[in-house]
Order: structure tokens, then sequence, then C-alpha cells
């Protein structure tokens, strides 16, 4: 097993090159999701109406999508000299990750009479979330040859739905 590999030579797996729960499964560090790395790409549209029915009634509606995708590749070798051998690490990382948001909100104010108005304010939201993350380790000795391979994967999928309705007197 690799971290015994590791652990006989003094090493230890903190450097964060291992997946952890926090931070919505991603790479240990950071309290960011993106992590900090790559450009996200985000695409945000919408559309809103409002409208007077008469004297009495009066309608408004919104929707709003948000979506960003974020896709992040690093390399990264390193050499640990201890001394009666030497190991190399190459390491890769791959990472994609998506969200889309989609919004609806909407008011429907009624004046019942002089003093008295309704006011009706729906919201409802939905969220997906996706990420999959790949890690890859080549444990390399002095001369090259590969010692060990080590491959980490995780994928997971959440979805959120929210419903709120507030009248107002």
């Amino acid at each position: 097993m690799v971290t015994g590999i590791l652990k006989q030579y003094g090493l230890s797996t903190s450097n964060g090159n291992f997946f952890s729960d926090d931070d919505r499964g991603g790479w240990w560090g950071g309290s960011d999701p993106f992590n900090n790395n790559g450009i996200p790409q985000t695409i945000k549209s919408g559309v809103f109406f409002s409208n007077k029915l008469n004297e009495k009634v009066k309608i408004g509606f919104n929707y709003t999508r948000n979506q960003t995708d974020l896709i992040s590749e690093s390399n990264r070798n390193t050499q640990y000299i201890l001394r009666d051998t030497t190991y190399t690490v190459g390491e890769q990382n791959q990472s994609r990750q998506e969200n889309q948001d989609h919004l609806i909100n909407g008011r429907l104010e009624i004046k019942l009479d002089s003093l008295t108005e309704i006011e009706i304010l729906p919201t409802y939201s939905l969220s997906f979330d996706s990420t999959s993350n790949f890690l890859q380790n080549h444990f390399l000795t002095r001369s090259g040859d590969t010692n060990s391979i080590s491959n980490v994967s995780q994928d997971y999928k959440t979805r959120f739905f929210h419903v709120c309705n507030r009248v107002k007197t």
C-alpha cells in the first residue's frame, strides 16, 4: 500500500494530495468550492414580467437561471531525497464541477378596499450540483522504475428544492 511505503520513509499524506469530505467533496485545502483553480464559465439569464391588471390587482413574475462549469487539471512532480533512497512522485489531478440554479419569484397584490391589501409572494428554487474528481500518483524509484501507482476517483451529485409562500396583509 502506498501509505505504508510513505510512512516507512517518514513521509505523510498530509500534503493535500487526497480527498476529504470537507468543502463539498473537493481536495483538501481552501473553502472555495472551485478551489481557486481554473476559470469558471458562467451563464446567467432571466425574465421579468410585471403588469397592473386593473385598479385592484397587480402581478409580477421573474425567473433566473444560473449555470457555472469549471474544469481544472494540474500536474506536479516531487522528488524525495532520503538517506538511503530517492523517490519521485508524479501527480495528476483532474476536476470537473457543474452547478445549475433556477429561481422563480412571483408577486400578486390585491387591493380589497381603501384600508386592506393582500400581497402573495411565492418563491421556488431548484439547484443541481455535480462534481467529479480524479487523482493519480506514480511512485518511481531512483532508476525511474514504477514502484506503485495509486488512483483515487470521486463522483457525486446533489439536488436541492425549496418552496416558500408568504402572505402579507
